[in-house]
């Protein structure tokens, strides 16, 4: 895949707001893969309503956990189709990451079960 912001770009930003543009799981993948490995400030990240999904989600994990090459503060994933499976990622991912301070995860689905795995963590 080519690169979709250059390089220089990600050394400069400190926020990326992506809301509302239909990324979906493929393009979580292909966003996680710009910053792995890369030198960046990024901070703040939005990805509200892109419906990235469990799958979407893992991949989130992935570079928030077991990555951990980010310094990313603020995630606001709201009404992106997370279910139940996702609140025990979020756990996880506050576990592994020091940096983040702040999850926005307003209108999905989690419920009870997703909402425990959250609070109790893994």
């Amino acid at each position: 895949a080519r690169s979709v912001i250059a390089p220089s770009v990600f050394r400069r930003l400190k926020k990326l707001h992506l809301a509302h543009n239909h990324l979906k799981a493929r393009g979580i993948t292909l966003l996680a893969s710009e910053l792995q490995g890369r030198r960046h400030h990024l901070t703040f990240l939005d990805l509200t309503c892109n419906q990235i999904g469990p799958k979407g989600m893992e991949t989130l994990e992935y570079w928030l956990m077991v990555r951990n090459d980010t310094i990313l503060q603020q995630l606001w994933v709201g009404s992106n189709d997370l279910g139940p499976s996702c609140g025990s990622m979020f756990s996880s991912i506050l576990e592994y990451n020091s940096t983040l301070t702040e999850i926005r995860l307003g209108g999905n689905q989690l419920g009870d079960d997703g909402t425990c795995d959250l609070a109790q963590g893994p």
